[in-house]
């Protein structure tokens, strides 16, 4: 029988988090997935911590010379038995009934493309608005022709996926911004599915600082929603859970201002609006 989804996950030098990942797999009460996962020749223990749940998970292991996301997320959906594709970031973290509810969401509401709702590491009241409103941007930005995608973990109908002809390998990066732009332009747009939840993980913020991160993150998706794809390297973003290590992720809680998000989410409502007329 095969499988409902197939769960695609690219991985780099990640010993220290793909262990989490693959336990919550695991201890999933529905198993209507298979695991592939497609590693860049990584340099540490991350192949012998993946071999360890070979026989613990409907599981297939893949290693490329070729370092490049897109690519790997690309060769992995090429393997897929699934009926949807799930990417998924090494270093999320999922509930225990993740995959139950996913598919009781998708077979209840029928698209081609769904985003699990993030949530926040930190169970702060600043942290849980600034998820709340990352969650409605990329919400409301389908209403438009350059739609954001969910970071971190998004689910394709596997034809659709293969009839846009999956991710643009040639990217700087925000490769799942570009694949939910070419999805618009064939008619279809995201849905955000409010009941399945995944923990996005903030260990770049936590090891970069929160003035750098949150700079890449205002240029790259400025970047995107005016001048289009980065086909180029605009700033400093390497990849690999060699980059971290457990001190750098023992920071203290990120503090943030406190803001209005009823009134930034009726601004860009009313953006949004005008820029439709």
């Amino acid at each position: 029988m095969k499988p409902f989804f197939s769960i695609i996950i690219p991985t780099l030098n990640e010993e220290l988090f793909i262990p989490n990942l693959l336990l919550d797999l695991q201890n999933q009460k529905l198993k209507n997935f298979e695991v592939i996962i497609i590693d860049a020749k990584s340099k540490d223990k991350t192949k012998a911590v993946i071999k360890r749940y070979l026989k613990k998970l409907n599981l297939t292991f893949y290693q490329t010379n070729k370092k490049n996301v897109a690519y790997q997320k690309n060769y992995g959906a090429e393997k897929a038995m699934g009926e949807y594709l799930i990417f998924m970031d090494e270093d999320c973290k999922i509930t225990k009934s993740f995959t139950q509810i996913f598919e009781k969401e998708i077979k209840k509401r029928k698209g081609l493309i769904f985003y699990p709702l993030m949530i926040p590491e930190e169970k702060t009241p600043q942290m849980s608005a600034i998820y709340q409103f990352l969650n409605f941007i990329i919400d409301i930005s389908q209403k438009t022709n350059n739609p954001f995608s969910s970071v971190g973990c998004v689910c394709f109908e596997r034809n659709f996926f293969n009839l846009i002809l999956g991710f643009d390998e040639k990217l700087f990066f925000l490769e799942d911004y570009n694949i939910a732009r070419k999805a618009c332009e064939w008619g279809v747009r995201g849905t955000q599915l409010l009941k399945a939840k995944f923990t996005f993980s903030f260990r770049r913020v936590k090891k970069e600082g929160k003035l750098v991160s949150f700079y890449k993150l205002v240029v790259g998706n400025f970047y995107y929603f005016f001048k289009g794809d980065a086909r180029k390297k605009i700033f400093e973003y390497n990849m690999g859970g060699h980059l971290y290590s457990e001190k750098d992720l023992k920071t203290k809680k990120a503090k943030f201002a406190q803001f209005d998000i009823k009134k930034i989410k009726k601004y860009i409502k009313d953006l949004i609006s005008d820029i439709e007329s």
